[in-house]
């Protein structure tokens, strides 16, 4: 669930989130211009770009512990592709 709070916050149930992501994740998923950034820009580059910690101080607080994860992920994957 930690992951998923970063990693799909418009498809997660905000029911099912900590109660402290509940307000911020509602607050993502009413939100079709942001919406809109999520779908066309890599996660990192989303986080970076579109969500600050003035919005959802709690969601940004998360996505910094987070979101590094998914970048090293990445270059793990393309990493064994190649080697491939």
């Amino acid at each position: 669930m930690e992951l998923d709070i970063v990693a799909t916050p418009f498809i997660v149930i905000a029911a099912a989130v900590p109660s402290n992501f509940q307000h911020e994740i509602t607050k993502f998923q009413t939100d079709d211009t942001l919406y809109g950034m999520y779908v066309n820009a890599p996660l990192i580059q989303f986080y970076q770009r579109y969500v600050n910690a003035y919005d959802v101080p709690i969601l940004w607080e998360h996505a910094l512990k987070h979101v590094p994860l998914f970048g090293s992920a990445y270059c793990c994957e393309q990493f064994f592709f190649f080697l491939n």
